[in-house]
């Protein structure tokens, strides 16, 4: 039973690894895990913007000290900006070009992308692309990148009868309290 247990556990891990061939033959045939896991990975092709992607990550996370949070949220972002550098027949970073990221920020914008939103993407890909530029896999783009300002809401006006208990609070009998009324 517990030789069972582990070997659902091991097959677990191993689908949000490999695909489900790998994890089809681990249940039949423990023994040919590595094996399988081996050879997915050696059949792939080498991705540049993928290879870029995860370097970025790991040096974010041992030389940065990123959360899981924020490398999770930096692995989002640039997965879709490099679907959309995909998407217009970039093959590596050093063909993506200004233009581009504008672009896709333009096509975030005309989704409905909230300016929090937008903001964070934009300081992803300023993090980015400072990163390949040191490794030199693409040019610079983070100078290019302007952060849009954060709307700040209004203040919140109390209403007249709130007011009123603000005032009503300070004990006039006290020489604080006079200090405190008279301050209001």
């Amino acid at each position: 039973v517990a030789l069972q247990i582990l070997r659902n556990n091991v097959c677990t891990i191993m689908h949000s690894l490999v695909t489900t061939q790998v994890v089809t033959s681990c249940i039949s045939r423990p023994d040919r895990i590595r094996s399988n896991f081996v050879e997915e990975t050696q059949n792939q092709k080498p991705d540049p913007l993928r290879e870029t992607l995860e370097a970025f990550l790991g040096f974010g996370r041992h030389e940065k000290g990123h959360s899981p949070l924020t490398t999770l949220t930096y692995r989002r972002q640039i997965s879709a900006f490099s679907k959309f550098v995909r998407r217009v027949g970039r093959q590596s970073w050093a063909e993506v070009t200004a233009d581009d990221t504008q672009a896709w920020l333009m096509e975030l914008k005309s989704k409905g992308r909230h300016i929090n939103s937008l903001y964070v993407s934009i300081a992803t890909l300023r993090a980015f692309f400072q990163f390949a530029f040191r490794e030199k896999l693409s040019a610079d783009f983070s100078e290019t990148l302007d952060l849009p300002k954060r709307g700040e809401g209004l203040p919140h006006a109390l209403a007249p009868s709130e007011v009123e208990r603000l005032l009503n609070a300070a004990d006039v009998k006290t020489p604080f309290g006079i200090r405190d009324r008279a301050v209001m």
